[in-house]
């Protein structure tokens, strides 16, 4: 397959316009977000668990205001999320993706999803959410864990912190069709037994006198999002691989 190059999708100034238009042209509700990443099909069966629940701002500076006892002390690596909203940018432009503010609201309701039918075991559940690749690797892993590892998989909305694009690609095969594939990182509270996530130590810290229940810690997962651009095919985004720090590795 061959990766098409930025300047084949157009100039950073033209990102840079565009990503303050879809940054003031707000979806409304989480019906829309799901609709967003997985389209008109999928917004029933994806929405239905969690369309009530509430978001966390997803602004970097305010991402702790929802979460007390989480202070930020460090930051991710500023270049990377620029250089992926400039490429995503770029990508709605040219192949009217239909991405937005909502994309994340979006992602994080996709996880949240994903990873309660994985830490129930209910893989026939995925089906038309994630590959079949993705869930069969999936389902290897979770073979090897014990019961108390599978029910920490679930991440729930209130426990995510923070996601940005880690890494966002165009490419093209022998057949003119292009294809899109954006891998999101999250960063999420779990009270799982795993060693400290350098990744998220050396950005969050969390008060270990908060709440009532086991002390939480925060790690990081991530989830690979995919999606077929040529024109008439399928809208639906596909979850084609995820990662769990110490757990689905």
């Amino acid at each position: 397959m061959r990766r098409i190059s930025r300047r084949d999708l157009s100039g950073v100034l033209v990102a840079s316009s565009l990503m303050k238009e879809l940054s003031a042209n707000k979806l409304q509700g989480s019906k829309q977000a799901c609709r967003a990443l997985y389209g008109p099909r999928r917004e029933s069966s994806l929405c239905s668990a969690c369309c009530s629940s509430t978001v966390p701002c997803r602004q970097y500076c305010r991402s702790t205001d929802h979460h007390p006892g989480i202070s930020v002390v460090g930051t991710p690596d500023p270049i990377t999320w620029i250089r992926n909203k400039v490429i995503l940018a770029l990508t709605e432009l040219c192949f009217d993706l239909g991405l937005s503010v909502e994309f994340d609201h979006g992602v994080k309701q996709a996880v949240f999803q994903v990873s309660t039918k994985v830490s129930k075991g209910r893989f026939e559940e995925l089906r038309g959410l994630m590959s079949e690749e993705a869930a069969a690797d999936v389902r290897r892993r979770y073979n090897t864990l014990t019961e108390v590892q599978r029910r920490h998989l679930a991440i729930s909305l209130d426990d995510i912190v923070f996601l940005l694009p880690e890494d966002v690609s165009v490419v093209s095969d022998s057949r003119g069709r292009k294809f899109c594939s954006i891998i999101m990182r999250l960063w999420h509270l779990t009270s799982a037994d795993v060693p400290e996530d350098p990744e998220s130590t050396r950005i969050f810290r969390v008060d270990p006198s908060i709440g009532d229940g086991p002390p939480k810690k925060i790690i990081t997962a991530v989830y690979e999002f995919h999606r077929e651009l040529t024109a008439g095919a399928d809208p639906s985004w596909t979850v084609t691989h995820i990662w769990h720090w110490k757990q689905l590795e």
